[in-house]
């Protein structure tokens, strides 16, 4: 919705939740793509950050959901924005003490968007998880019966299974192996290594130790968060490449016992520095 709504929204908000105390009131935000007159609402031009602030303060929404489809290149290609929207959502659910549930896009749905394949799946996914995002909402999960022509999704609109439909079962099975961990982080710093496929943004504070961590060793392209799991540390390794796999050696200041997690595959390891 745009500003002009939000106070009729607000007050929606409010008598909903004197009827339905369980439930969440679900509110989506545009992306930063959306011109100014959309973020307004009306005929005046609002920047992004300003929408936001304004949706969280006057709304009062219990997380900040929103869109953002950036598949809109040839693969590997991705939009040069789409870690700044993570960056920006992540810096208002923040500053409002809620958790940010991005989406993340399951179709070509527009001659400037693509179908993802399963790697293109698995980085959206990753690309948010590794910022602390708490939930991720697939778009589209069935193909509309009037958009026949959309490709992907995960029921098509004949109500069968597609591949990205296995492609996203992968990818909750993993979340699901890690969701107690994810789901009771709270991110405190960011490692950057080698190059993205989309700029991260200069603003964002970058770190090369943190906590037990004293450096990491790689020729990768790797995203890190670095996260405080009930007083002591989880890190999400984050490969920042659609065509390579990626390697690293973390080094700690003492001897560590951890899990390690790489989809379906976990080990550990004991009175180890790296």
């Amino acid at each position: 919705p745009g500003k002009a709504s939000f106070e009729n929204l607000a007050l929606a908000r409010k008598l909903y939740r004197q009827h339905f105390t369980k439930y969440a009131y679900y509110v989506n935000a545009f992306p930063a793509y959306a011109t100014g007159q959309q973020l307004s609402g009306d005929s005046n031009e609002i920047s992004y950050d300003d929408y936001l602030d304004s949706l969280m303060s006057t709304i009062s929404p219990q997380m900040l959901s929103y869109d953002y489809y950036g598949l809109n290149k040839d693969f590997p290609g991705v939009s040069d924005k789409y870690f700044e929207q993570i960056v920006t959502s992540k810096k208002f659910a923040d500053k409002y003490k809620v958790p940010f549930w991005p989406f993340v896009q399951t179709c070509k749905f527009t001659n400037r968007t693509r179908k993802p394949n399963a790697v293109d799946m698995y980085w959206q996914v990753g690309a948010n998880l590794v910022f602390g995002a708490k939930a991720i909402q697939y778009f589209c999960y069935m193909t509309p019966y009037e958009a026949q022509d959309w490709e992907g999704n995960l029921i098509d609109a004949n109500g069968n299974r597609t591949d990205v439909y296995y492609y996203c079962q992968t990818v909750n099975e993993f979340i699901a192996d890690v969701d107690e961990i994810l789901m009771k982080s709270t991110l405190v710093d960011m490692m950057q290594y080698g190059s993205s496929p989309a700029p991260i943004p200069e603003d964002l504070s970058l770190v090369t130790s943190s906590r037990e961590v004293t450096s990491i060793d790689t020729e990768s392209n790797l995203l890190v968060g670095v996260f405080n799991h009930d007083g002591r540390t989880a890190l999400y390794v984050f490969n920042n490449d659609f065509e390579n796999k990626a390697n690293a050696t973390i080094n700690f200041v003492t001897k560590v016992d951890a899990d390690i997690y790489d989809f379906s595959n976990k080990s550990s390891i004991k009175g180890q520095t790296s």
